[in-house]
């Protein structure tokens, strides 16, 4: 079979393998959308079911609590007692019991209660409405007892008073005397008839359905008791019972504490699904159940449109896959030489970028290079890729890391957390192989499979001149850290994003305290709003602002600084920022302040002085002085007349010496100090 017959019966299989698949995807995908469609559903109808049994269960809360709040009226009522104390005191009171029965006959009225009676202590009915006798039922003496201890109104739950009475529910009210709430006087009942309005309720089911019903039970003793007349079965309340092992039933679910949505089979057998609810403050479950059959028939009608769907799908892929068969032949040679032309082109991008690129490129395993770019032998000083790929990561290595590891170790682990984890990205610390000159590096490692094996291709890049910036930074940082001047750089808005910690010693201000706020918590108030003015359009026109402050600490202290106050400029030459150094002067301030003073002083001095001008003639050889007038006096008594100065007199010691000579050989005199 030649090559061309070889190729059309691998494009035919090919065709059929096409058709098979989309067959399966058709079909696994008709699937899916039914079973998804199927979820939907049920979801929808579980939320539906739940939707209404909360709504059940709220109507019975509050239809109970409304009974409840019926028997408030009476309970603890102090007029009410009053005239049930006067009525049983006093049988005769006609008008005692005509208000009684008023007060009875519109509760019985209005509410829907089917009999409301007034029994005394004794259970002897003294008042009813209506006023029909009745045979009083047993059990009511043992409740109004209870009643009566407890002194609180009890809710009694369905019961019939005797085989093949109605059902009923009865609210007993205790009565107590208003004045003495010792003192019982008897129990109001008021008597419900659940086939009023109770069961009509419960029965009634919100949407349109064939099987859909709600049930209401109560535990008793191991079974559970139906309390309401169902929709398939008559005569069941109060009658009909399921045994609590029967745990399929999703009434003996709801007594056993489940709640939700549940599957299970109803009391005729059949597959429903319901929701249980408990109902608070009572003894009742509720349960909302629907025939499993009523709520998938929709479904039955959906699966008729996914077969229809499939089989539309599947004649189209067909008829498609015929098609493209036919044109199979001339696509064939097309799609080969265009893909040929296609990774021939990838692979002269792909040479030429690992070729030019400059960062070193080489491909590696756990024995060490198998390849490499060009730059990755100028950057390890190897001659051939012959001499690089001989060499284990390790070699082209220090002996040990800077954390103390060795190289070749930590370059094991590093290669296999990277074929681990499918990558890695860390420093390193190369060796060039010519030189030996070690220089850091970035590496990235990144997993990769050729030939059906893992490898790595580690992309390479010489960080030396970026390790110098940083270190550059890192000592401008220091500088900054460390400076004599305290350094402020605010936003262009001016709120202080750094100072350096001699501002802080300077200030009083802590970091956190300064950050974010304006350096005009420094202003004393002594300069003139205009020289702020004139700071701040110097500044804005980018141009820089040199003066003095004299500016306030945190500890309200004042003192001076020389600032000089410039723009920052990001790469477009945009003002992004400002940065103050300042420098406290106030020692300066300080010294200068007391030399003006003392020149003050000084010029005061010497305006107390005469001033002595012109050529004044002196005597050679008694050292006397003419005066303007033409007299010869002493010269000290010449200063003292011309001047406010003042003399006393002493001898020099040549004077001593030569005068008195003895003074001095006995050593009373000063001769070793000469005179100038």
């Amino acid at each position: 079979m030649n090559l061309p017959e070889l190729n059309e019966r691998r494009a035919e299989w090919g065709l059929l393998l096409i058709f098979a698949s989309l067959t399966l995807g058709i079909v696994v995908g008709g699937t899916f959308y039914y079973r998804h469609y199927e979820r939907q559903f049920r979801a929808a109808a579980e939320h539906q079911l739940a939707a209404i049994a909360d709504l059940k269960v709220d109507e019975l809360v509050q239809y109970r609590k409304e009974r409840l709040a019926d028997a408030a009226i009476f309970f603890n009522n102090a007029a009410f007692s009053g005239l049930v104390r006067r009525f049983l005191d006093h049988p005769e009171d006609a008008d005692a019991q005509r208000q009684i029965q008023t007060w009875l006959g519109k509760y019985a009225a209005y509410y829907e209660y089917s009999r409301v009676y007034l029994l005394d202590v004794q259970g002897a009915e003294r008042l009813a409405v209506p006023d029909k006798p009745e045979p009083f039922p047993g059990h009511l003496t043992q409740d109004i007892a209870a009643v009566l201890r407890s002194g609180r109104v009890t809710f009694l739950d369905f019961h019939r008073d005797a085989t093949g009475l109605p059902i009923h529910l009865e609210i007993l009210v205790p009565i107590f005397d208003e004045q003495d709430a010792s003192r019982s006087l008897g129990v109001l009942v008021l008597r419900i008839n659940p086939a009023a309005f109770l069961y009509p309720y419960i029965q009634r089911w919100p949407t349109p359905s064939l099987t859909a019903e709600t049930l209401l039970v109560r535990r008793e003793s191991n079974d559970v008791l139906f309390l309401n007349e169902l929709k398939f079965r008559t005569n069941t309340a109060l009658n009909l019972r399921v045994p609590l092992g029967n745990t399929n039933a999703p009434a003996v679910k709801a007594i056993l504490g489940e709640k939700g949505i549940v599957d299970g089979t109803d009391y005729r057998g059949a597959p429903v699904l319901a929701a249980l609810r408990a109902i608070p403050d009572s003894p009742w479950f509720l349960e909302a159940r629907i025939d499993t059959a009523e709520v998938y028939a929709p479904m039955r009608a959906r699966l008729w449109q996914v077969v229809v769907m499939i089989c539309v799908l599947l004649f189209g892929s067909g008829a498609g896959v015929g098609l493209v068969w036919r044109r199979q032949q001339a696509r064939f040679y097309r799609a080969q030489y265009e893909s040929a032309e296609a990774l021939r082109r990838s692979e002269t991008k792909y040479h030429t970028l690992y070729d030019s690129t400059r960062d070193a490129v080489m491909l590696l395993d756990t024995k060490g290079f198998f390849d490499c770019n060009q730059a990755a032998l100028a950057m390890f000083g190897c001659a051939s890729r012959e001499e690089f790929c001989s060499k284990h990561p390790a070699d082209v290595s220090p002996l040990v890391q800077p954390d103390g590891t060795d190289s070749l170790t930590l370059a094991s682990q590093r290669i296999a957390t990277a074929l681990e984890k499918g990558g890695d990205h860390f420093e390193w610390m190369h060796k060039r192989a010519d030189t030996g000159e070690i220089f850091p590096a970035d590496v990235l490692l990144s997993a990769m499979e050729l030939d059906g094996k893992p490898v790595l291709q580690a992309v390479v890049r010489d960080i030396t001149e970026r390790k110098r910036a940083e270190e550059k930074l890192r000592q401008l940082s220091r500088a900054v850290e460390q400076s004599p001047a305290s350094i402020v750089i605010t936003d262009c808005a001016g709120n202080i994003e750094y100072v350096n910690p001699k501002f802080i010693q300077v200030t009083g201000y802590t970091l956190a305290e300064a950050l974010g706020k304006n350096p005009r918590i420094l202003k004393s108030g002594e300069m003139s709003p205009e020289a702020y003015v004139v700071l701040w359009q110097t500044i804005t026109a980018g141009k820089e602002w040199s003066g003095e402050f004299h500016n306030k600490k945190k500890n309200g202290e004042l003192y001076w600084e020389s600032a000089s106050i410039s723009p920052i400029r990001d790469l477009a030459g945009r003002v992004t920022h400002y940065v103050a150094v300042k420098e406290d002067i106030t020692a300066r301030k300080q010294t200068e302040a007391e030399r003006d003073i003392l020149i003050h002083d000084l010029q005061e001095a010497l305006a107390n002085v005469k001033s002595l001008s012109g050529l004044l003639p002196i005597c050679a050889s008694c050292k006397k002085i003419r005066d303007d007038k033409g007299y010869w006096s002493q010269v000290e008594s010449y200063i003292q007349k011309h001047s406010d100065a003042t003399f006393t007199h002493g001898m020099c010691p040549e004077c001593l010496k030569k005068w008195y000579p003895d003074l001095v050989e006995n050593g009373l005199g000063d001769s070793t100090k000469k005179a100038p």
